[in-house]
């Protein structure tokens, strides 16, 4: 059972000591022990006057391009998944990126950091996807730069044992680890959508945004060209058969992944579907009837909690490693789920739904596009604040200031760039949000995220935010497949298209408190959700890791987190899971991450001393 893949693990150098090249090549021969699709044999650097390169070169899997090319003048290389929506050349073969450098800062899509290194005159160039969407980390002290795919790897370099103020706070807070921040203090990640360049001849790198994202606002439309849309989406679907032997797509009860099953459909493309849950959650329920419509591929992959408290130190500790402490362990038995469903002996990417809830506005609400309280810069701030905060934190005072701090400024910088209030929420979790919490999630397998690319983006926020609240682009695009659109989904219904009655007709629900039902609706079964485990607080296991906690007693985490708060909400006569999981596993996400990361303290939650 697979748990983590990874495919190139690499580190850049500029103007770093002899003394960090030897720690950096140590960090790599260590890596390899822990992860087995990293040959000791292929570590590899490069070393020039100025800069230097080091990597693994893992074997090659058949059905698949080679990610690194080299000749006497040039090294260039990848990882992630790239996409060439306009399919003039293959973007998984990394001698075609180098022929067509040039070109693949407006082609390219999907989730991915590509490097070329051009040895006469030194020359190294990093660009990443166009949302960020691929972590690339970084650290820096004057002209000595150190960039990496691995938090741990440049962590251990530094020998930095701290966390970051406000990477602790808002993860604490939001749920994410935002901005530039990582958990770790002094590691950075870089923006989205970045061309850096570190030249021999100039003192300081050279950083641009190659993104015109902030402009999408300005275009207005007044209603999306579906045809012109749907075309290149099918076109970056088509391309996925040759470089993937498979094309696995979850299934919900949910509109983005059904969005995502007629693009699949109209494009011709043959995908094996699947269900995470319960076999009677009404993911499964839905999932099975769209199934047995559509004649689908489809199997429901459901994880007992016997199989998490078994493989809870397994699980756990991959997920960690492999996001950097940055994802909720709440989301471990997804590795298990992953697992089930994938054979490392084969080559198989993930269509994700992730960034569908931008495209359909659903971060504000009918009262906030209607204008009801204004638009004026503290009004936009106050409500940020109260979307992003919609949980109890347990974070302190202090940090929750710093947070809020932070979510100001970000309207403010908004106001000074001229977007539109009624679209500050949506660019926030589209900067944010996505960028950081879905880039980390869907670190351990091959993915792209059809709802993060640049045809759908453009035209989602090129739309006014009231008009992207009736979800027209689903609507119209389902509506294709006659069958799909009529089928119920979870707990909904379908927005009615004119954007006036839709913004009153949900104001006035909400104000007045209807609760909704119709054909098309299902409301959801909480007894089969697939994270129960974790809601049963007498398990062992929640009783393990509360004990982890508290016994820490000197773990830099009480610094950030209220221990008295924590201790409280966590005793068995007051533990509720419906307000006190997610501070829960927030807690003991960040103890792992000092305890097993950043203090490299050996995996034994049981032992009360882990920490001196």
């Amino acid at each position: 059972m697979t748990l983590y893949l990874i495919r190139l693990h690499t580190a850049i150098g500029w103007h770093i000591s002899s003394k960090i090249q030897h720690i950096v090549l140590d960090q790599l021969a260590e890596t390899s022990k822990s992860y087995p699709s990293l040959d000791s044999s292929k570590l590899w650097s490069c070393k020039f006057e100025s800069g230097s390169i080091f990597g693994y070169i893992p074997e090659s899997q058949p059905f698949v391009n080679s990610n690194v090319f080299y000749d006497q003048d040039t090294v260039v290389f990848y990882d992630g998944v790239i996409v060439n929506y306009q399919n003039t050349f293959n973007t998984q073969n990394a001698r075609e990126l180098n022929d067509h450098w040039g070109e693949i800062f407006s082609v390219l899509e999907g989730k991915f950091v590509a490097i070329k290194i051009s040895i006469h005159p030194l020359k190294i160039e990093v660009v990443n996807d166009y949302l960020g969407l691929y972590q690339v980390y970084y650290w820096n002290r004057g002209k000595t730069w150190l960039i990496s795919n691995s938090v741990s790897l440049i962590q251990k370099v530094i020998n930095s044992t701290s966390f970051d103020s406000l990477g602790v706070n808002l993860f604490l807070c939001l749920g994410w680890t935002g901005h530039d921040r990582t958990l770790c203090s002094g590691v950075k990640v870089i923006p989205s959508a970045q061309h850096w360049q570190f030249d021999i001849n100039l003192p300081v790198p050279k950083q641009k945004n190659y993104s015109e994202q902030k402009t999408y606002s300005e275009n207005n439309l007044k209603y999306p060209n579906i045809e012109l849309l749907l075309s290149r989406l099918i076109g970056m679907c088509e391309i996925l058969p040759t470089n993937f032997r498979r094309i696995r797509c979850g299934l919900t009860g949910g509109l983005d992944t059904r969005l995502l099953l007629t693009i699949l459909t109209l494009a011709e493309i043959n995908a094996e579907y699947f269900t995470y849950g319960h076999p009677d959650s009404y993911d499964a329920t839905i999932a099975k009837a769209i199934a047995q419509n559509m004649t689908l591929d489809h199997q429901i992959v459901t994880v007992i909690e016997r199989e998490i408290v078994e493989m809870w130190d397994t699980i756990s500790l991959s997920l960690m490693k492999q996001s950097d402490g940055m994802v909720n362990l709440m989301y471990a038995p997804d590795l298990i789920a992953i697992a089930k469903l994938e054979n490392s002996q084969d080559t198989s990417i993930y269509l994700g739904g992730g960034g569908g809830e931008i495209v359909r506005g659903n971060y504000c609400d009918a009262a906030f596009l209607m204008g009801r309280h204004g638009y004026e810069k503290n009004t936009i701030q106050k409500y940020l604040t109260n979307q992003t905060f919609k949980f109890k934190t347990i974070a302190k005072t202090e940090g929750q200031f710093l947070v809020k701090q932070y979510l100001n400024e970000f309207v403010q910088n908004c106001f000074n760039d001229g977007i539109p209030p009624a679209d500050i929420l949506d660019f926030f979790y589209t900067q944010e949000r996505m960028r950081r919490w879905l880039g980390n999630q869907v670190r351990s397998k091959n993915s792209f995220e059809l709802f993060c690319t640049r045809p759908l983006l453009e035209v989602a926020l090129g739309m006014s935010a009231q008009r992207r609240y009736t979800s027209p682009i689903h609507y119209e695009i389902i509506r294709k497949i006659p069958s799909l659109h009529q089928l119920p989904f979870n707990n909904q219904t379908w927005r009615s298209q004119n954007v006036l009655i839709n913004l009153l007709g949900s104001y006035l629900q909400k104000k007045i408190k209807i609760k909704t039902t119709s054909k098309n609706a299902i409301n959801s079964n909480p007894a089969f959700n697939r994270y129960n485990f974790l809601a049963c607080s007498q398990n062992h296991l929640f009783l393990k890791l509360r004990s982890f906690c508290l016994d820490n007693e000197q773990s830099q985490v009480w610094d950030f987190v209220s221990r008295e708060l924590f201790e409280e909400t966590t005793k068995l006569e007051n533990f509720n899971s419906n307000t006190n999981l997610h501070n829960f596993f927030t807690t003991v996400s960040l103890m792992y991450y000092d305890v097993f990361a950043l203090h490299n303290r050996d995996m034994n939650v049981g032992n009360q001393n882990a920490m001196p």
